[in-house]
């Protein structure tokens, strides 16, 4: 429909305020999921950070004895397994990572 001379029907005025709303939920939804993704990534990025320093301390040790310790918000659990050693790294109860590894005389 064309604009009559003194403007706007009431159906058009209508029909572009929902074609409007719908574009700007959809554009909203989309600003959520990505703050999700993006909380999400970095709280995977901790658990990966404490748990690599964690391997990269453990490697080094001549014996492994379990433990834990909170770093960077993550909790941390480490002990020896049969090929070397464990940790494990816990941000929330969704998101956590697991890292195996040999300790320095395992390697040899």
């Amino acid at each position: 429909m064309s604009p009559s001379p003194r403007g706007f029907t009431l159906a058009e005025v209508v029909v572009a305020t929902l074609v409007l709303e719908l574009g700007l939920v959809g554009a909203l939804s989309i600003v959520v999921l990505a703050a999700r993704t993006l909380d999400e990534a970095r709280r995977l990025e901790t658990a990966v950070t404490v748990a690599a320093g964690l391997a990269d301390s453990l490697g080094l040790a001549r014996e492994v004895t379990a433990g834990s310790a909170l770093r960077n918000g993550a909790a941390a659990r480490w002990g020896p397994v049969a090929e070397g050693f464990v940790v494990r790294v816990r941000v929330t109860d969704a998101d956590s990572v697991e890292v195996r590894g040999a300790a320095a005389l395992d390697a040899r």
